[in-house]
């Protein structure tokens, strides 16, 4: 029943999208956002992400969504482009995404206009789905790097994986999840780890962000750490576009 009340909700285009800043751990500068899709249902008020994209992923209608979630991030995208030349989306991708050639041909089409707005999105897969992909969507994962986009492996820390596939990837980005990164200060074995994922990251020249940062403590652990952009609470919960805009602006200020 959700499925089926979804696919109308992307017809009809009565979904939204959050965004959360991606910050510069050192200057405290807005340098991007993350979009998080929220779903403002009739019935059951808004509903989150981890509620119903897996039964999307499930049910086929992953495809669909995805690509509503990145053609409607491009429209504010673009006015963050004209502000800053370097600013930089995050969208979430799924690896069945990834498999897909249909997805693949939709983002050239959809990009073909305005093709170097790829330099401007990260399209983030998670760890476990990395390890999990089969050479096709790997293929498919470098064709997008190639177009332009900015891979980012998300979630990094929980799939307990073979280091190894880091250097097959063509990612540019790692975020490491928020399980390490909450009560970091507190925590001197997660500070080894956080460190040394950090130290691994710079060593194949990745660029790393810290998911999860809920206070000023943790911002200056991870600065000292070298982390070179943070996310979390602490600078702001995901908003919809008019208050993000006006914390942009802030920002910038």
């Amino acid at each position: 029943k959700l499925m089926a009340e979804l696919k109308r909700a992307i017809g009809s285009n009565t979904l939204d999208l959050h965004y959360q800043p991606l910050v510069d751990t050192y200057n405290g500068q807005f340098i991007g956002a993350e979009a998080l899709i929220r779903w403002p249902h009739v019935e059951y008020g808004l509903i989150m992400p981890d509620e119903f994209i897996h039964i999307a992923e499930k049910t086929g209608v992953i495809q669909a969504l995805s690509l509503w979630v990145i053609r409607t991030a491009v429209q504010p995208l673009k006015a963050w482009v004209n502000i800053n030349p370097d600013f930089l989306l995050s969208v979430n991708v799924s690896a069945l995404n990834l498999q897909d050639n249909k997805f693949i041909s939709a983002l050239h089409i959809l990009f073909e206009d305005d093709l170097k707005l790829a330099n401007n999105m990260i399209l983030e897969v998670t760890e476990s789905q990395m390890m999990t992909d089969t050479q096709h969507a790997m293929k498919n994962l470098w064709d997008l790097s190639e177009l332009g986009f900015h891979i980012a492996i998300d979630d990094f820390g929980t799939g307990y994986s073979n280091l190894a596939y880091l250097t097959k990837l063509p990612a540019s980005e790692l975020k490491i999840d928020k399980a390490f990164i909450l009560n970091l200060e507190n925590e001197p074995q997660n500070q080894v780890l956080v460190a040394t994922a950090i130290q691994l990251a710079h060593n194949l020249g990745l660029k790393v962000v810290a998911e999860g940062v809920e206070s000023e403590d943790t911002r200056i652990l991870l600065g000292k750490l070298s982390c070179d952009f943070c996310q979390g609470f602490h600078f702001s919960r995901a908003l919809p576009l008019q208050a993000f805009n006006g914390l942009y602006a802030d920002n910038r200020a």
